[in-house]
């Protein structure tokens, strides 16, 4: 079953830096998505299908969206939202990744050809399953080649995020559309956001079906031997010497940087002459996903050495907010060791105040964009 993404042309601008207009619609939940077409979608729009787009987003292997069109699908797309900012890093994992055997039978994406894209919607474009938005394209499209392989793969975001920020201010600044000005009119409140639309160019053909599958995409600020791939599972954190470096170690070998003390310390002005900044493993439950790091600053001279304990995250691979944190009541200083208790898992600060780590976990996802991998 196909079904075609609405385009409505609104206008077009006479100022040579921008594009024609158009309309969008989008579906929300679990992500903002929509795709050109989906095999097997369902019949009614309340249920979400095998090979849904959704499953780009799920941090899963084992589902794919799959396109529906009758041959190779060159040309359909997906549309993935991005917030309101890019990061700089794209990740896919391509074809049907659940088994070597289904990758290799069907379809695997060759070109990928990418379009960034400005929307804007309000309250009164929303809908049970999602919403419309007016956008305008940013700049020609580009195109990255995709290896025929299964695993992680990673692209450098191929838009300046400096020039997308001018590109949006300018958009505001002209909006010969009245988009801003009628959409405050009828609500009070204008949306923005960024959306990329990523289009099949051309494919590796499988050995027996003619569907064209990719299992995964997310950005991430983080680049190659930065990301757990998707599955792996962390098996062991330690303190690397020779790069003063704090090392994730999966289950396949893979080793990932967790945290880096340079880079630490340049963050929080640590860089005079004669000053040091460690890092170290301070106590890790990584079964539990998550690290307390022990910093050490000082100076070589001598002196007092200021010594805090920081909670990081290994699943988004960034330290707990200390904002978070003050919502429970703490600062990151307190920070002591886990505990577990009566089947429950915590962490305890020096006060002896106990913080239920899945509370605390619950947070952090409502945090971070579903997107996201490892930040």
């Amino acid at each position: 079953m196909k079904t075609a993404v609405l385009f409505l042309t609104l206008f077009i601008f006479a100022n040579p830096i921008f594009g024609q207009w158009e309309t969008y619609s989008f579906i929300e939940a679990g992500g903002i998505y929509y795709a050109s077409s989906e095999l097997e979608k369902p019949t009614s729009p309340m249920d979400i299908g095998r090979y849904s787009p959704k499953n780009l987003l799920d941090r899963r292997l084992e589902t794919s969206w799959v396109e529906g069109e009758k041959g190779s699908g060159i040309g359909s797309f997906v549309l993935l939202g991005t917030g309101k900012t890019l990061k700089k890093f794209i990740v896919i994992y391509n074809g049907y990744e659940q088994t070597e055997k289904l990758f290799l039978k069907n379809n695997r994406v060759k070109e990928l050809k990418i379009t960034l894209y400005e929307g804007f919607t309000n309250e009164s474009k929303a809908n049970q399953f999602g919403f419309d938005a007016d956008a305008i394209q940013y700049q020609d499209a580009k195109t990255i080649l995709l290896e025929d392989k299964m695993g992680m793969q990673i692209f450098p975001m191929p838009f300046n995020s400096n020039k997308v920020k001018a590109f949006t201010e300018e958009t505001l600044r002209n909006d010969p559309s009245n988009i801003k000005k009628d959409s405050a009119a009828e609500t009070g409140t204008v949306q923005r956001f960024l959306f990329i639309k990523y289009e099949i160019a051309s494919v590796y053909k499988g050995s027996k079906w003619d569907d064209t599958c990719i299992a995964e995409i997310g950005l991430s600020n983080r680049g190659k031997g930065e990301i757990v791939p998707l599955g792996e599972s962390i098996e062991n954190v330690y303190e690397d010497t020779d790069s003063e470096h704090v090392i994730i170690e999966t289950d396949k070998h893979t080793t990932v940087t967790l945290a880096d003390a340079a880079g630490i310390a340049r963050g929080l002005g640590y860089n005079s002459n004669g000053e040091f900044f460690t890092i170290m493993v301070w106590d890790a439950a990584v079964k539990e996903g998550w690290v307390i790091l022990d910093y050490q600053h000082g100076f070589t001279d001598g002196g007092n050495i200021e010594e805090t304990h920081h909670l990081w995250s290994l699943k988004y691979l960034k330290e707990v907010p200390p904002s978070l944190l003050n919502a429970y009541g703490i600062t990151p200083q307190e920070i002591l060791s886990f505990n577990n208790k009566n089947g429950r898992f915590y962490t305890l600060t020096d006060s002896g105040k106990n913080i239920l780590m899945e509370d605390l976990a619950l947070d952090m996802d409502n945090m971070n964009d579903s997107m996201n991998i490892n930040e």
